[in-house]
């Protein structure tokens, strides 16, 4: 929405998000990236508070209007060691990110070189709607599309280095 009149803030997008509801019936909202937000705290509020106010006010967006509500957060630069994969509560600013999601997905993908990538359902809240699991894809530039990597095809210089990977949790 272009030009804005105003901060795009947390509070901003949900008033669009409510009016796109009410117009196109949107059915998802994505917030992608959380980081292009401008972030306003209130008087006194620290980003942990301020973090755990907004995902409150998603939540209650999708509940009230019965719609998913994706939001896109990149872990800190600091997160892990050398060849982990990051986890929930290594998203930059608060814990909130692992405590109050419902579902987290981690897109992981170690070496920039490569196009191996690990998709991992990190978090369920509840088990009906799904459950733990992870897998490597490879996306392909040719068709703008991932694709499950048969490791056992791909040489081990394409395969991501030091990474701990249990086959049996694959999905």
């Amino acid at each position: 929405i272009e030009p804005l009149q105003s901060p795009a803030t947390a509070e901003w997008f949900i008033n669009q998000a409510q009016d796109a509801k009410g117009r196109f019936g949107i059915d998802v909202l994505v917030c992608e990236p959380w980081n292009k937000l401008q972030h306003k705290r209130g008087r006194g509020e620290n980003e942990t508070e301020y973090i755990g106010r907004a995902l409150a006010e998603f939540r209650n967006f999708a509940r009230t209007y019965n719609c998913i509500v994706i939001v896109s957060a990149h872990p800190t630069k600091e997160s892990g060691k050398e060849g982990e994969v990051p986890g929930e509560f290594d998203i930059h600013g608060s814990m909130n990110w692992g405590n109050a999601a419902d579902h987290v997905v981690i897109i992981y993908r170690p070496d920039k070189k490569y196009t191996s990538t690990l998709i991992k359902i990190a978090k369920v809240r509840f088990a009906k709607s799904g459950e733990h699991a992870e897998k490597w894809y490879v996306f392909s530039d040719r068709t703008n599309k991932y694709s499950p990597l048969a490791e056992h095809l791909i040489a081990d210089v394409q395969k991501p280095k030091a990474l701990k990977f249990n086959r049996r949790k694959a999905a």
